[in-house]
């Protein structure tokens, strides 16, 4: 209040605050058609706070064991597992959106994934995160078929080449 009043009257804050200073308060008299108002004043220094109540309600909580533990990213992440297609081989990255909304509607089948899991990301193996951002990634059955029919590919040679 002081500070506008010294601009009103383009004044210093100090002049203002000599001028309306009376005993051991600062009143403001302001003048109208037929009569004066009386306006105290006061600064917010000299308010008391009021009494506390009850002393325990500014404690802070104890939120030491949510700092400590990991997020649901980092353990995502740890599982060391794909996401779309299953593999736990090689590095891992995370896919992430702007807006849950962007893949809300998606016809795309790692958009359905993303909004059925309500997430804006999504863990990758290398392959199928250069994929995605190339336009190229295949439906999730078909890797899953593919990988399943290489396991067993696999199998049969390893085992062939056992016996001989």
């Amino acid at each position: 209040m002081f500070l506008t009043l010294a601009h009103k009257h383009k004044a210093s804050m100090k002049q203002v605050v000599k001028r309306l200073k009376r005993e051991d308060e600062h009143v403001l008299y302001v003048k109208e058609k037929d009569k004066t108002r009386v306006i105290r004043l006061f600064r917010l220094k000299d308010l008391k706070p009021p009494p506390v109540k009850d002393p325990q309600v500014d404690d802070q909580p104890n939120v030491f064991m949510w700092t400590l533990s990991r997020s649901e990213l980092i353990r995502r992440l740890n599982a060391e597992r794909c996401e779309y297609c299953g593999t736990g081989e090689g590095t891992f990255e995370v896919h992430h959106v702007r807006k849950l909304k962007d893949v809300a509607h998606g016809k795309e089948q790692w958009q359905q994934l993303m909004a059925a899991r309500h997430r804006k990301t999504l863990i990758l193996c290398k392959q199928c995160h250069q994929k995605l951002h190339a336009g190229t990634l295949p439906d999730r059955d078909y890797l899953q078929k593919k990988r399943k029919g290489r396991a067993g590919y696999l199998e049969t040679r390893t085992s062939g080449s056992a016996r001989g």
